[in-house]
């Protein structure tokens, strides 16, 4: 029998006094974390993938979740809490990670069975399978990946599209990091700092992969490396050669 993974990525507060969520019925940017923690879980794990802003999250499925994975942003820190608040006063065993976990994991601790301190590559199918064996332990600290070689593509068909608009952006990542070092800037710390790039090849094939001429790359610093793998387009850089090979838009 599969096991039952929900993966949340909440909304957030308008008024936490009366708990009003920002709730949309269509949005225009397609998320990447969903997809790509989705793309990520391992054979015989039935998944099912929750955005709040679109969505409600289902408190009462039947049957319940084995396991519950929530990614939170600072702003969205507050609602996450509450969410793994509920399931786990219904005995469902919530994981979290996230940026907002990363520079505060004593408080995502807090609200939580365990958390994912770094990259979710290296310890996302471990956590899954201590989860539903009743071993988790608290924190799981992931070593920044040398490589970003290899990266599964997103499952974009385990998203409910039509919520997303007949003229959808889809997120993507080209880089992780950042190569500058400003001091009013967390990205310098994040995931332990560093800039590492994608090959050029693999990016293409996952603007590809989206079928859409609307791309926006949620990287920090898009430009931070302009050739890469020795791949150049017609000015020699790395935008060159995404534009020369395949027909987007960057938006």
């Amino acid at each position: 029998m599969s096991k039952r993974l929900l993966i949340i990525q909440p909304s957030h507060y308008l008024s936490k006094e009366n708990h009003t969520l920002l709730k949309t019925g269509m949005k225009p940017l397609v998320p990447l974390t969903l997809p790509y923690l989705a793309a990520l879980t391992p054979a015989g794990w039935d998944v099912t993938l929750a955005d709040e802003e679109i969505q409600d999250v289902d408190f009462h499925s039947k049957p319940k979740p084995d396991v519950v994975a929530i990614t939170t942003w600072t702003i969205h820190s507050i609602r996450a809490y509450d969410i793994a608040d509920e399931f786990r006063r219904q005995g469902v065993p919530v994981i979290m990670g996230g940026p907002h976990v990363w520079f505060d994991p004593q408080e995502a601790a807090r609200h939580c069975d365990a958390i994912g301190i770094g990259e979710g590559e290296p310890i996302w199918a471990r956590m899954l399978e201590d989860a539903v064996n009743g071993r988790l332990q608290k924190v799981y600290h992931a070593p920044q990946m040398p490589s970003l070689a290899g990266l599964p593509l997103p499952r974009w068909d385990m998203l409910d599209l039509r919520k997303y608009g007949p003229f959808k952006t889809y997120s993507l990542m080209s880089s992780r990091g950042c190569p500058m070092q400003c001091d009013f800037c967390s990205e310098r710390l994040y995931l332990g700092g560093g800039y590492r790039v994608r090959p050029t090849a693999e990016v293409i094939e996952d603007i590809q992969h989206t079928g859409a001429k609307s791309i926006f790359f949620g990287d920090s610093d898009f430009g931070g490396k302009r050739a890469r793998d020795g791949i150049d387009g017609s000015d020699g850089s790395f935008e060159g050669a995404l534009v020369g090979a395949v027909d987007f838009e960057l938006v």
